[in-house]
């Protein structure tokens, strides 16, 4: 049996990460521990041991990888003959110099807005809890500082203490949580003068490194999972590099594309823009026919390789309130093709009537073939959830501290809209339903749930795998 081989990006979140420890304890979850990538009774890789203990893996340095810090971890061959290589995007040490400043700007978009119109209504309530933190820190500061507060307003000695208390382990607080954590989301979210310059090059770097994966021959498929903050530098790297592959189509070899033309198609559908009947699940059939649409595309001489991306924990739920003013702001940007949607963006192509998110070129236009569905086309640069399938984790949250708080769903914040019709390309799917605080367990294999089957793999975990689907047959 050949072997084939997958690369698979770890995009890390926000805080003072350390170098490899999320790729490490992602590895042990989706590959060490995994029995059913390699058979127990063959002979461990590494001590000959049978039945085995553990899949093995072995860290070597990479010339795509410009951080001695870091290394790639590549493994032994599954049964159906892939082997893998795990890949660590690091760009924690690419945000610094983060002042209590950056925070207080960010704060403020986030706080001086309309709860009407400007705050959508699952953040709602997290956003008046922000208020109410800020208004009892500022009475915590005036009520201990200022003589006339305290008298004007007498509060029992132990509230009084508890006061003190607090404003004593503020720094510790800032400096911990607000600053060395939501610093991170502060400065990469807003395209402000005083942070364009961290956010170019957590990006540049992100995308030279993708990049490198991509163009190489060793790679049949390349997989993106990021987490956290993370997603949102995983969604602009998959964009731009998207983009940039796409200039490189060899259009001498475009054929016949009746896999792309089925999907168009399906999307069109879905929103009236044509006749034909749905698929009850639209967003599974769609990304089925994504992976076809993928082989068409890549046995043509597109070099794009990213089969999946996968998104934990992800705040891209909150996306109009995150990085951009309004919903309104978010579905333009999607349109002007500065945001990806998933399906891409359609526009509208006088020669066949129709919209796609393809257009046919110069050097493959060929006569009578104008209006054909099928004929070669090439996609437009924001076109990246054409071919790469979207998954999304999320913990349900409720009451501020079950479940997970910055998470949520994805696919209605990035669907492709018309009137009142959409069509949902992302795949949304909860976990974790009775945890507490979930946003560091996506694939934490110890934290169990009573839903969980007894003596089997937690139910987050064997998810996490189906959708990595590293033995694919």
């Amino acid at each position: 049996m050949a072997t084939r081989k997958q690369a698979v990006l770890i995009v890390h979140g926000m805080g003072e990460q350390i170098p490899m420890q999320t790729l490490r304890s992602f590895i042990d979850t989706v590959w060490t521990t995994d029995d059913a990538l390699v058979r127990r009774d063959r002979p461990d890789s590494e001590t000959g041991e049978s039945p085995r203990a553990k899949n093995t893996v072995w860290a070597k340095p990479d010339a795509a990888y410009d951080n001695f810090e870091l290394r790639r971890v590549t493994t032994e061959r599954t049964e159906n003959g892939w082997r893998a290589d795990f890949y660590e995007f690091y760009w924690a040490h690419l945000m610094h110099g983060t002042t209590w400043q950056h925070v207080t700007s960010w704060l403020r978009t986030l706080l001086w807005r309309n709860p009407r119109t400007r705050v959508p209504r699952p953040v709602l309530a997290t956003w008046i809890s922000l208020w109410v933190i800020v208004l009892l820190g500022v009475f915590a500061l005036l009520w201990t500082s200022l003589p006339m507060v305290k008298e004007a307003l007498p509060l029992p000695a132990w509230l009084g203490w508890v006061l003190l208390g607090v404003i004593a382990l503020s720094p510790i607080l800032l400096r911990t949580v607000m600053i060395d954590r939501f610093g991170d989301v502060a400065r990469y979210v807003m395209a402000k003068p005083a942070n364009v310059a961290r956010r170019q090059e957590i990006r540049a770097n992100g995308v030279a490194l993708l990049e490198r994966l991509i163009e190489s021959d060793e790679y049949d498929r390349v997989i993106v999972a990021a987490h956290s903050l993370g997603t949102i530098v995983a969604l602009d790297i998959l964009n731009q590099t998207f983009a940039r592959t796409n200039k490189r189509f060899n259009k001498d070899r475009i054929g016949p594309q009746p896999e792309r033309a089925k999907l168009e198609a399906m999307v069109r559908v879905a929103l009236g823009l044509e006749d034909g009947e749905a698929p009850e699940d639209f967003t599974a059939a769609y990304q089925e026919q994504q992976k076809k649409a993928l082989a068409e595309l890549s046995s043509q001489g597109n070099p794009w390789k990213v089969t999946d991306f996968i998104s934990m924990g992800s705040p891209l739920t909150h996306a109009e309130f995150l990085i951009a003013a309004d919903r309104d702001d978010l579905r333009e940007l999607q349109r002007r093709r500065v945001v990806p949607c998933c399906p891409p963006a359609l526009e509208y192509d006088s020669r066949t009537g129709s919209r796609h998110w393809t257009y046919r070129s110069g050097v493959v236009r060929s006569e009578g073939e104008e209006f054909d569905p099928v004929a070669p086309r090439c996609p437009h640069h924001g076109a990246v959830f054409g071919y790469t399938r979207w998954t999304n984790l999320y913990s349900p949250q409720s009451r501020i501290v079950k479940g997970d708080l910055i998470s949520g769903p994805v696919a209605e914040p990035f669907a492709l809209e018309r009137g009142e019709k959409s069509a949902r390309g992302a795949r949304d799917i909860a976990v974790l339903p009775e945890g507490l605080v979930t946003h560091n367990h996506y694939w934490n294999g110890e934290r169990r749930m009573s839903t969980d089957a007894p003596d089997k793999t937690p139910e987050h975990v064997r998810i996490l795998r189906e959708i990595l689907d590293l033995d694919a047959p």
